[in-house]
């Protein structure tokens, strides 16, 4: 069973770069330590305090080992204490959750949708994998991210 670790971030408005480079850093980090990165989201229209990090691992044992890698990398400790220092993270909340079978990645049925089988067939072309057995495409405005059990489907 795959879970998955939403992060929600209150974080200063004021610093949205500052976040934004952090996040970029963990998207060299947490790889390298062991977690499967779904990846990070920036507020865009509406609420600007809000962000989210979404993180997956085979189990919560797997997440373990994760936070005690995470603890002996050197880069990742310095992301840590840049965002203390600049207080760009006003409050964290962590909640893990798991995919309900047979609702997950479900494209609209509206004219122009894109189905599960027009997204398999298209995942080849262009296709960037990552370092999990996973990756990313692009097509019809969508960005698709493929993992090894099953395909999230992110409209941004």
């Amino acid at each position: 069973m795959t879970i998955t670790c939403v992060i929600r971030y209150q974080i200063d408005p004021f610093q949205r770069d500052a976040f934004k480079k952090y996040a970029e850093d963990w998207g060299r980090i947490i790889p390298r330590c062991g977690g499967h990165l779904v990846g990070y989201f920036l507020p865009y229209e509406g609420t600007n305090n809000v962000a989210w990090g979404l993180i997956a691992f085979d189990s919560l044992a797997s997440y373990e080992r994760y936070k005690a890698r995470l603890k002996s990398d050197k880069k990742a400790r310095e992301n840590f204490e840049m965002a203390q220092t600049k207080r760009l993270i006003l409050r964290e909340e962590r909640t893990f959750v798991e995919v309900v079978d047979g609702t997950f990645g479900i494209p609209s049925t509206l004219a122009g949708g894109v189905t599960n089988t027009e997204i398999q067939n298209r995942l080849a072309e262009p296709f960037y994998p990552d370092a999990g057995g996973g990756g990313f495409a692009e097509m019809n405005g969508l960005s698709v991210y493929a993992q090894r059990h099953g395909l999230i489907v992110l409209a941004l």
